[in-house]
């Protein structure tokens, strides 16, 4: 028998207490699942996968937008026993083959516009099952693999009869691959309902409260969000595609109460025309990927809700990590983002110690590193990086500069990668940035370390900029800005049309360097 502290009996559960209540819907479409129906469909192809072969500890790859059909499919291969991987759907294709390689994935579920794509997998890969969704309507269907419909004849509505545990792996995320290639981190099935009381702590969602989705799936954003409104009964709005305009009517139509954005979103839909739709129905707002201006918070307070949250999460924590809940935030802790969760251990620590006993001194920037229920342990399949990453007493190494305030709160200063030395100076990049980005014709800046004769390494701005400026001028800012020491000053300036993001939109400063032939 399965046991409850799964992700798939809260669905199996959910349908037999609540089974009218709406799960899903679709932004675009209009599509609708109750929790039975949901389930019903999730169990029909979960019987479908096993009769072709897919079963307990099998990776099955989804390639897919933010659809019902990907949640519908990612319940239904955990139902079976095996391990959902969602593949960025923006990649190129070549690394989307060795995504796929890498997981040594069973099977694949593809949308028909991710059809080519689908078949340079199917050549270069020893997949068994490819399915095309079919039922979606959102694009026309290619006729590569396996119909998802034919798989539900096939499965009928059976008991599946696999026993899931707890410590079973539940799904693999991949990071975003900032530095390299994309690591396929695996949470197990207790993780993740972690994940879902954690989200309970910090947004409390009930049954009556409807949830709001634009993250897409191969992101760890898409669990923080479907996993806590899932387990507590709440209705789910997928949105396939960011529009402001859907999204405003979305809010109105589905009476939405909760929504997570990153604050570029949410100055997008502050910039729709919102007096057209009824907006009361929000409760509560969060932020998470960048930094809140207060500009745009006063803003938010005034045109959707009083009530924000934020969260520091990522792939390796879910939303267990660090959060600054409601009633925390105001405009002079936005900076922060505040305090670990229950259950979650924080600590500060010496850079590239990879020593949690190490610890950085009051107000002093070092290495965040965190530890918890919900926290992975392993790389998939990569036991040089799992040892990198993750100590054997829990800890994961984020990476990530940090400091605690005079306040409690955890403050984000940059990435230990990102690390410039000078002199034998430490220089922030992310400070940097802010500093050059506060010109009134910058629009966005990026500092990477280049090679320097006399301090071993000087830095390097690459500016964007909206209108004429000239280096000097921006020197003369750097110079007389009291948040910049002179040893921190760019050496260097490039000015460019656009700076290199990832899949998630953050700077992807390695492809700075890699221009510089600078390795990272």
């Amino acid at each position: 028998m399965t046991d409850v502290r799964t992700v798939n009996a809260a669905l199996e559960q959910l349908a037999e207490w609540r089974p009218n209540h709406t799960a899903f819907v679709q932004a675009e479409t209009g599509r609708r699942e109750t929790f039975s129906e949901a389930n019903e469909i999730a169990r029909s192809l979960a019987n479908g996968l096993s009769d072709n072969g897919v079963g307990k500890g099998d990776v099955v790859a989804l390639l897919s937008r933010t659809t019902v059909e990907h949640a519908l499919s990612y319940f239904a291969v955990q139902k079976v026993g095996a391990i959902p991987a969602t593949l960025h759907n923006r990649e190129a294709p070549n690394k989307i083959v060795s995504l796929v390689d890498q997981v040594g994935a069973k099977a694949l579920f593809f949308q028909p516009q991710f059809a080519d794509t689908a078949e340079a997998i199917s050549d270069h890969t020893g997949l068994d099952l490819i399915v095309e969704y079919d039922r979606d309507g959102t694009a026309e269907i290619s006729g590569f693999g396996t119909p998802l419909s034919t798989l539900l004849d096939e499965g009928a509505s059976r008991s599946v009869g696999v026993d899931v545990n707890p410590s079973d792996p539940a799904f693999i995320n991949f990071s975003s691959g900032t530095t390299g290639k994309p690591k396929g981190i695996v949470h197990t099935h207790e993780e993740a309902i972690e994940c879902a009381h954690a989200g309970q702590f910090i947004f409390s969602p009930h049954s009556d409260d409807t949830m709001l989705n634009p993250f897409t799936p191969s992101f760890i954003g898409w669990q923080n969000m479907t996993l806590p409104i899932v387990n507590a009964g709440g209705k789910s709005v997928m949105v396939e595609e960011w529009n402001p305009e859907l999204i405003l009517q979305m809010v109105e139509d589905e009476e939405v109460t909760i929504i997570l954005l990153v604050p570029t979103q949410w100055k997008m839909l502050l910039d729709a025309d919102i007096d057209r739709y009824d907006l009361s129905s929000v409760r509560l707002g969060g932020y998470a990927g960048e930094t809140m201006g207060e500009d745009l918070f006063r803003r938010l307070r005034e045109d959707i809700t009083e009530n924000f949250f934020t969260v520091y999460g990522t792939t390796e924590t879910m939303d267990c990590g660090i959060a600054l809940l409601p009633h925390e935030v105001t405009e002079e802790t936005l900076a922060s983002v505040g305090k670990p969760v229950p259950n979650t251990e924080v600590r500060i620590v010496e850079p590239d110690s990879h020593d949690p006993s190490a610890p950085v001194g009051q107000g002093e920037a070092g290495e965040l590193i965190l530890r918890g229920p919900s926290i992975a342990e392993e790389v998939w399949d990569d036991p040089e990086t799992t040892d990198e990453i993750f100590h054997e007493e829990g800890w994961w190494f984020s990476g990530d500069l940090a400091r605690v305030g005079d306040d409690g709160n955890v403050y984000i200063e940059g990435r230990t990668d990102n690390m410039i030395i000078s002199g034998g100076i430490n220089i922030y990049a992310e400070g940097v940035e802010g500093t050059i980005e506060a010109h009134p014709s910058v629009v966005e800046c990026a500092v990477i370390g280049v090679p320097h004769d006399q301090w071993n390494e000087a830095v390097k701005a690459f500016v964007v900029t909206s209108d004429d400026v000239t280096v000097g001028e921006l020197d003369e800012w750097c110079k007389n800005n009291d948040n910049l020491g002179n040893y921190q000053r760019p050496r260097e300036w490039e000015f460019v049309d656009e700076l290199p993001r990832t899949n998630t939109g953050k700077l992807n400063r390695s492809v700075l360097r890699e221009r510089e032939d600078i390795s990272s």
